[in-house]
C-alpha cells in the first residue's frame, strides 16, 4: 500500500556510499534541516576507511528528493524512511546510526523507539529543544494556518557563519533556509517529547558518541550537557569555540581523533 506522507520510494534521491573493500559494517546517516545527504561523503570518510557501507537519503523537501523545500512531513514518514533505509542494507552485517543536528534529533528518536535494529551511533550538534529563542513562533503553529496552509514555509534562520568559521566554498544551490509551519510543529513535538520522556528512560545501552561545539548557537550545548552528557553509556566531547558543524569548522582534526578512537573502541569517558 502507498503511503500518501512519502514521496514514492523511487523519486527520493539516495546515497550508498561504499568502501573499496568489501563491507564489514553499515551506517545510516541523517542530514539536518535545510541541508542534504550529498555532502556527508567527505565528513564520512573514518567509516569508510573501516569498510563501512554509508547509506542515506535527501528528506522529502531536501536536496534531490521532491516536495516543497523545507517540508519533510510527518513524523510517520521519518519513521518510513527509516525503515526504506533498513530494507535497503544487508541484515546480516551490524549497523550504526549517525545524524547532524534536526538528523541527530530524529536519530535519538529512532534509537529510543528501534534499538534493536543499531550497535551504535555518531550524534552531531543535535536539535533537542528547536524552540529555543524561537519561543515567538510558537503562536503561529497553533492557529488554522498550519491545518490551511501545513507547506506555508518560515525562515530557520541559520546561515554559513553559524556553522563554521573561516572562509567556506561557494554555497550549494542545494541548501535552503526554510521550514514549513506543520513540519516546524512535528519537530517542536519530537523535541519535547525526546526532553520530557524518551532521553530519561528509553536511550539504549548502546555506545552512543556525541560532538558538540561550545559555540554553537543553532544547537546550543546546554541541551546535549542537561539530557545526554551523563547518560552511561554516552561519550559526551565538547569542542571550545566550535560552532554547529564542529566536522567542518577549524579545529575539526580533534573532532575526528575522538570519531576515530570511538569507531576503534578507544575513546573512554
Amino acid at each position: 500500500m502507498k503511503n500518501p506522507l512519502l514521496p514514492p520510494e523511487n523519486t527520493l534521491s539516495f546515497y550508498d556510499y561504499k568502501p573499496s573493500s568489501p563491507a564489514t559494517n553499515q551506517l545510516i546517516f541523517v542530514h539536518g534541516q535545510g541541508d542534504f545527504a550529498e555532502r556527508y561523503q567527505e565528513i564520512l570518510q573514518p567509516f569508510l576507511d573501516r569498510n563501512y557501507r554509508c547509506l542515506g537519503v535527501d528528506l522529502p523537501g531536501h536536496g534531490k528528493s521532491p516536495g516543497t523545500r523545507g517540508h519533510v512531513g510527518t513524523v510517520e514518514t521519518v519513521s518510513h524512511l527509516f525503515r526504506l533505509l533498513r530494507k535497503r542494507l544487508d541484515p546480516q552485517l551490524p549497523t550504526d546510526l549517525m545524524g547532524h543536528s534536526m538528523g541527530g534529533m530524529l536519530c535519538l528518536l529512532e534509537l529510543c523507539q528501534n534499538s534493536k535494529y543499531y550497535q551504535k551511533a555518531w550524534i552531531s550538534s543535535p536539535l533537542l529543544c528547536p524552540e529555543h529563542k524561537k519561543e515567538h513562533l510558537l503562536p503561529l503553529l497553533k492557529t488554522p494556518l498550519m491545518d490551511w496552509f501545513p507547506t506555508f514555509r518560515i525562515h530557520t534562520g541559520v546561515h554559513g557563519d553559524l556553522c563554521r568559521h573561516g572562509p567556506r566554498k561557494r554555497k550549494s544551490p542545494l541548501f535552503h533556509q526554510s521550514i514549513s509551519i506543520a513540519w516546524a510543529h512535528e519537530v517542536y513535538e519530537i523535541g519535547q517529547t525526546l526532553r520530557n520522556q524518551l532521553l530519561p528512560s528509553s536511550l539504549p545501552s548502546i555506545p552512543i558518541l556525541v560532538t558538540q561545539g561550545s559555540s554553537d548557537q543553532v544547537c546550543p550545548p546546554l541541551f546535549p550537557r542537561k539530557y545526554l552528557a551523563n547518560q552511561a553509556k554516552v561519550l559526551y566531547r565538547e569542542y571550545e569555540g566550535l560552532r554547529h558543524e564542529p566536522f567542518k569548522d577549524e579545529g575539526s582534526e580533534v573532532l575526528y581523533a575522538d570519531l576515530n578512537a570511538f569507531l576503534d573502541g578507544n575513546l573512554t569517558k
